[in-house]
C-alpha cells in the first residue's frame, strides 16, 4: 500500500490541488491539521497559545471531508486534553502520527499541502515495486528563486520502529539506521512545490 502522510495548517488556497494529485495514485491519505510550535511560532508558542486556535480556521477541513467522500481520507486534529488543544509541538511528530497508520512494508509518501504530484504518477506504483531500496528521492520543482530543482527523499517503505526525529530531514528506522541517505529516485515523477508563491 502507498499511505500518504498529509500536513497542513490553514492550507485552503492549496490542499486541494495536493489532493487531487495524490488521491489517484494512493491507497490512503492521512492528513494531520494543526499548527506546530517550531516552525510557527518557535519560543512565542506556548505564550501565545491562548489567543490562537492550534487548528486550521479556514476552510481546509471542509476540503479535505469533500474529498473523503470520493477517496480514502483519514482526517486527524490536533491533540486535546480537556476542553484544550495542544499544538504539535514539531512537524515530524504530527508525521509519525501518519507513519503509524501504515503497516510493516506500506510505502510512506511524505507530502505538504503546498506541494503536487505531477509528471506521469500512474507509473508510481510500478516504480515502488520494483524498488530494492527502503528510500527513494523524488524531484522537486519550484517556481520561485532561487527556481533550481532538487531531490528530497519522500518515499519510505515502513521498516519495524520507523519514525522521523526531530530533525526535520531525518527518518531513522528501528535500529537508528538512517534512511534519508536514498539512493534511488523516481523517474518522470515530479512535486510541484508552491511555498511561497503569491496568490
Amino acid at each position: 500500500m502507498i499511505i500518504a502522510i498529509l500536513s497542513f495548517y490553514n492550507e485552503e488556497k492549496k490542499i486541494g490541488k495536493c489532493l487531487d494529485s495524490i488521491c489517484p495514485v494512493v491507497d490512503k491519505v492521512i492528513a494531520i491539521d494543526g499548527m506546530t510550535c517550531d516552525t510557527q511560532f518557535r519560543d512565542r508558542c506556548f505564550f501565545e497559545i491562548p489567543k490562537l486556535m492550534p487548528f486550521s480556521t479556514d476552510s481546509s477541513k471542509d476540503i479535505i471531508l469533500e474529498k473523503s467522500l470520493d477517496y480514502n481520507i483519514k482526517l486527524i486534529y490536533p491533540r486535546r486534553i480537556g476542553n484544550t488543544y495542544i499544538p504539535w509541538y514539531h512537524q515530524n511528530e504530527k508525521r509519525n502520527i501518519g507513519v503509524a497508520e501504515a503497516g510493516i512494508g506500506d510505502w510512506c509518501f511524505q507530502v505538504d499541502a503546498d506541494e503536487q504530484l505531477m509528471g506521469k504518477t500512474e507509473t508510481l506504483r510500478e516504480q515502488l515495486e520494483l524498488a530494492k531500496e527502503d528510500s527513494i528521492k523524488i524531484v522537486v520543482k519550484r517556481p520561485y528563486p532561487p527556481n533550481d530543482d532538487y531531490s528530497s527523499p519522500k518515499f519510505y517503505r515502513k521498516r519495524e520502529g520507523m519514525h522521523f526525529c526531530r530533525n526535520h530531514f531525518s527518518m531513522v528506522d528501528g535500529k537508528h539506521n538512517d534512511m534519508t541517505s536514498a539512493r534511488g529516485i523516481l523517474s518522470d515523477i515530479y512535486i510541484w512545490h508552491e511555498s511561497d508563491v503569491r496568490q
